[in-house]
């Protein structure tokens, strides 16, 4: 028979059998195999509980990469753009604007330039052997080309109402500074060909000297024309750029609410995730504990006890059948002396049996007979039956103290048995005299 107590976690087993030793290794081995059955069964719950926190964990890990891919997807160019913030991503906008811009001038005034040096070469390459007059030719078709691009500079500004921030008239900016420096750098060239050589020398040094200016300009413009190539990428790569980027920041600002949606879901997903993973972590420090200390624990366990009490009959149950027997008896005892008392208890009943008129009724006649049958009954009999009564009680509450608390029984037994021959000891001694 198994009890359990939930408030105090206790399991009581108790087991009924005709022999106590037998009923000792019985419980023992019950014990020891609900024990064992126990862990065991603590230990298949605890891997599959595990088996089952590793699933979840898998599946949000899933969950949340594929969050993060889909919200980093149109950002993968733009690392550490924040899509709930509109405002640092215009800024990053117009940043990459500035940047494109920036390029867009370098392209013009590097154009300018390759423009004016190819006309140079063209010119030195169409001047005939030993003319003269080269390098001012050049320098009225640069101050030609500053002039057009002053004029078209003012039909900007004038008609079409361009103010000096816009890219076109800050590209032309650019080859008008860089057809500027190309020009200054003509005139300081001239003078100081001619401070160094004289008018009569200049003739027979023409030659060497278109000869040189000839091979400078080439180098020169093959020089500029790689400038161009490599900031003619740039500005391509920063057009693609800046063209994406506001692709995206148009999506941002009619699709901000899915994307920051997206965002609270991956945040969500990853609290949930280190939940997950917490309990994993739990579960794994449980299992790697001892086998004695894994899942629920067993603090106290009792070794079996002989209880020595009777399984059939009970103490309540002889004392039920003990009391019910005695009134049945009793009651039978009073109905039989009722039938068999002749005696006369009433003027009544002795008017009816003399069928005289009967005045009064003496019971007895207080003879010396009747007196003495009285003073035994009185000094022997009575005394007797209280006194069998009494021993008739107290041998029934042994019998039922000792088949329902047979420890006690036999523990009051031991100590009775011990302290009568110490108390007879102890009067003996007390009798004794002593002499002289």
């Amino acid at each position: 028979m198994l009890q359990s107590t939930p408030s105090l976690d206790t399991i009581k087993l108790t087991c009924e059998a005709r022999d106590p030793d037998m009923a000792q290794r019985c419980v023992a081995a019950l014990r020891d195999g609900y024990i064992s059955q126990t862990r065991d069964r603590i230990t298949d719950v605890l891997r599959s509980t595990r088996h089952f926190f590793q699933t979840e964990v898998e599946r949000l890990q899933q969950q949340l990469s594929s969050t993060n891919e889909a919200l980093n997807e149109p950002f993968k160019d733009f690392p550490g753009l924040d899509p709930n913030d509109t405002a640092g991503a215009g800024h990053r906008l117009e940043v990459l604007r500035s940047e494109r811009e920036r390029l867009l001038e370098r392209k013009a005034e590097l154009e300018a330039q390759v423009g004016v040096h190819e006309q140079y070469v063209a010119l030195l390459a169409s001047e005939p052997a030993g003319s003269a007059g080269a390098g001012e030719a050049f320098q009225r078709s640069v101050r030609a080309a500053m002039a057009k691009i002053d004029q078209e500079m003012g039909e900007a500004m004038a008609l079409r109402r361009m103010t000096a921030e816009h890219p076109e008239i800050r590209g032309l900016q650019a080859k008008r500074a860089a057809l500027s420096a190309l020009l200054e750098e003509l005139v300081r060239q001239s003078l100081e060909h001619f401070s160094a050589v004289g008018p009569e020398a200049g003739a027979a040094a023409a030659d060497g000297e278109r000869s040189a200016q000839r091979l400078r300009a080439r180098l020169e413009l093959e020089a500029l024309q790689r400038q161009l190539e490599a900031v003619q990428a740039k500005f391509e790569q920063a057009d693609e750029r800046v063209k994406r980027f506001s692709a995206l920041f148009e999506r941002l600002l009619r699709h901000g609410a899915g994307l920051r949606d997206l965002t609270d879901q991956a945040a969500t997903q990853t609290d949930t995730l280190a939940t997950w993973r917490e309990h994993l972590l739990q579960l794994d420090r449980i299992m790697a504990a001892a086998s004695e200390q894994r899942g629920t624990s067993f603090a106290v366990l009792e070794e079996p006890k002989n209880l020595n009490r009777p399984v059939s009959p009970r103490g309540s149950s002889v004392l039920a059948v003990c009391t019910g027997s005695g009134l049945a008896g009793a009651a039978l005892l009073i109905a039989i002396l009722e039938l068999l008392d002749r005696s006369f208890r009433s003027t009544g009943q002795v008017a009816r049996a003399l069928g005289i008129p009967v005045l009064e009724c003496i019971g007895v006649i207080p003879t010396p007979q009747v007196r003495r049958k009285r003073w035994l009954s009185r000094l022997l009999w009575t005394p007797t039956l209280a006194l069998l009564l009494a021993v008739l009680l107290t041998t029934g509450a042994l019998a039922y103290f000792s088949l329902e608390h047979p420890r006690a029984y036999d523990s009051a037994l031991t100590n009775l048995s011990g302290a009568i021959p110490r108390y007879v000891g102890l009067g003996g001694n007390c009798g004794t005299s002593v002499g002289p």
